[in-house]
């Protein structure tokens, strides 16, 4: 497995590939660009998944394949927040975070977390010598 060390200018192409690349790899640099693919993923699978089970409870449906269908869309939601955890990790020791905050981050601001990575540049909060 290569390390992921996004630098300059990220492709789409190398974001998605790197996501994949470094689902287990919390070491390594990830830019705000090679961020957005990985954003992008987690809040589709977000609102989709939302929404569906939303339109399951107003339409007010019962039965065995909607069970499946929700216990497949939370399957999905959990999943994808798993996913997310170490481009964030990488993305939030590049903007200049330690790893407490990075995990209260992680633990009880899930929804905005996201937001800092995306819009945050590197070095942001690292001391300059």
């Amino acid at each position: 497995m290569h390390k992921i060390n996004e630098q300059g200018y990220v492709s789409f192409k190398e974001s998605i590939s790197d996501f994949f690349h470094g689902l287990i790899d919390f070491k390594g640099i990830t830019t705000r660009r090679g961020y957005l693919f990985p954003m992008i993923y987690f809040y589709v699978i977000l609102f989709t998944g939302c929404n569906l089970i939303l339109v399951f409870t107003l339409m007010n449906i019962n039965g065995l394949m909607v069970t499946i269908f929700e216990i497949i869309i939370a399957t999905n939601v959990i999943v994808a927040n798993l996913l997310i955890i170490p481009v964030t990790v990488r993305r939030f020791r590049d903007i200049g975070f330690n790893i407490v905050i990075t995990i209260l981050m992680l633990l009880f601001a899930i929804g905005i977390c996201p937001l800092f990575g995306v819009l945050l540049p590197t070095d942001c909060f690292k001391k300059k010598a």
